[in-house]
């Protein structure tokens, strides 16, 4: 069908329509007609088109598979990062019982850091109030 008057179904493939929305002409049987120049350009476009149709059904498999991969990798980067925090925490608790145990150790830096921290606790703010007054 030629026709200009085709209920709006023409289409350039300028507009950003997808392709399920293009209505193609039926395909002839390209062999029971006498090629002419302009059953050899429609002849043409059908083979473009089914070249193009073989690479995108292609394109839409490794689509498929990379996106398996992307949500592969999304779930081994969310167990990495949940691994990661557990470690950052651990390390934390970790230094915290170093600090500890260095303080058990009976020498003169720990003796006069307690008194600091006896001292501290005994007057918890109070000091400016006593200055001001």
């Amino acid at each position: 069908n030629n026709s200009d008057d085709d209920g709006g179904n023409n289409d350039s493939g300028d507009d950003d329509d997808d392709d399920e929305t293009i209505i193609l002409p039926p395909k002839p049987n390209f062999d029971n007609y006498k090629i002419s120049k302009k059953y050899s350009q429609l002849q043409t476009s059908f083979e473009e088109l089914e070249e193009v149709l073989y690479l995108q059904q292609n394109s839409d498999k490794v689509l498929e598979k990379a996106a398996k991969m992307l949500e592969k990798a999304q779930k081994d980067f969310d167990l990495a990062k949940k691994k990661h925090e557990e470690y950052k925490y651990l390390v934390r608790i970790k230094k915290k019982k170093i600090i500890e145990d260095d303080l058990t150790i009976d020498c003169k830096w720990n003796r006069m850091y307690f008194k600091l921290k006896e001292f501290k606790n005994q007057f918890q703010g109070d000091n400016m109030n006593r200055i001001q007054k």
